[in-house]
């Protein structure tokens, strides 16, 4: 048996599938492996970056597909004050933690629940390997296929205060996640009409700032390849986008659509989460290997409900604070179709 941070590791994969949607899952953190689905002439393709076994996850630094938790995105400084108390955490971003760090979620081994052909649900009661973090956090993921639709259940309860932004970390190509392939010619539409500005190293630096004017409006749909070198500062360093986006409205609505005029599919992300953080992976280095081999730069693109980051650092953000017998519930639903 081998273990991480002395936890068990055992993974086992799972595959879900009915007559439109293939999905495959692996326990090692209930991650999104493979996701196939028709082009407009009916042809299945994989359009995830999914790592190709579990000891490349273990070695990967991108969260392919993962449920990251229990807090994903960054808190500055590896550091965040709750109730007369700091919590300070090994740093692994730019002196952030990200993530959670590698002994959050992403690097457990969750237990298998309950199982038929169209749904999986996983569990895992996670404590922080560095004893830090407050905790324990119980949580329970459910994939669902319905029709064209994936659907995801994150519920979670902490027996102390603790900040959750608990988010599943997936990385779409719909032209095919292939070696060469790459989201120049996506288009994505976000309804959002601000965004979070972040500093050199991923922060947010202020509260939200209006789209209008700059490359990060994307309220009509936008080809990728003309944003992500746009001489705009936020985009130029960050090598693309690597932020929040604050949606309009609240409760679980539409809020993203991604399409690949080449094979024709689309994407539709509907959440209740208020934001969605879009990172067009810019700044990989090919050092992280999928199922198809190294990842290059805008080789897909991460799409991620969740929080707000450093969001237990920001009074005037939307609080991510669960009290005990308090519960975290979040739902999206990622819909694929052809155009």
């Amino acid at each position: 048996m081998t273990s991480y941070y002395g936890n068990p590791i055992e993974p086992s994969t799972h595959r879900l599938q009915n007559e439109h949607v293939v999905l495959d899952i692996c326990t090692l953190g209930a991650s999104v492996v493979r996701l196939l689905v028709p082009d407009r002439a009916g042809t299945l393709d994989n359009v995830v970056l999914g790592s190709p076994d579990w000891r490349a996850h273990l070695a990967g630094n991108a969260f392919l597909g993962d449920i990251v938790g229990p807090f994903a995105n960054r808190i500055a400084g590896a550091r965040f004050a709750l109730h007369g108390r700091t919590y300070t955490f090994p740093a692994n971003d730019r002196g952030n933690l990200l993530h959670s760090g590698p002994g959050g979620m992403h690097h457990w081994n969750w237990t298998v629940v309950a199982a038929d052909d169209t749904s999986l649900q996983l569990h895992v009661r996670w404590d922080d390997p560095d004893g830090v973090y407050p905790g324990p956090i119980t949580t329970t993921v459910s994939y669902t296929l319905a029709g064209r639709a994936v659907l995801l259940d994150i519920q979670a309860h902490a027996q102390v205060a603790a900040p959750l932004n608990i988010v599943s970390h997936p990385y779409f190509n719909l032209a095919g996640a292939r070696p060469g392939s790459t989201i120049a010619d996506h288009t994505l539409r976000v309804a959002a009409a601000s965004y979070l500005p972040t500093d050199p190293t991923g922060l947010p630096i202020v509260g939200a700032a209006p789209v209008e004017g700059t490359p990060f409006d994307l309220r009509t749909p936008t080809r990728l390849g003309d944003v992500v070198s746009d001489p705009h500062a936020q985009v130029a360093a960050n090598h693309g986008f690597d932020h929040a986006f604050v949606r309009d409205g609240e409760g679980f609505a539409d809020i993203a659509w991604l399409a690949d005029p080449g094979s024709g599919r689309t994407l539709t992300i509907a959440s209740d989460e208020p934001a969605l953080q879009v990172y067009t992976a810019g700044g990989v280095d090919g050092s992280q290997v999928a199922h198809e081999g190294p990842i290059t730069p805008f080789a897909a693109i991460a799409l991620e409900t969740e929080g707000y980051p450093d969001a237990p650092n920001h009074d005037d953000f939307p609080s991510t604070l669960v009290l005990p017998g308090m519960s975290f519930h979040r739902r999206t639903r990622w819909t694929f179709g052809t155009a």
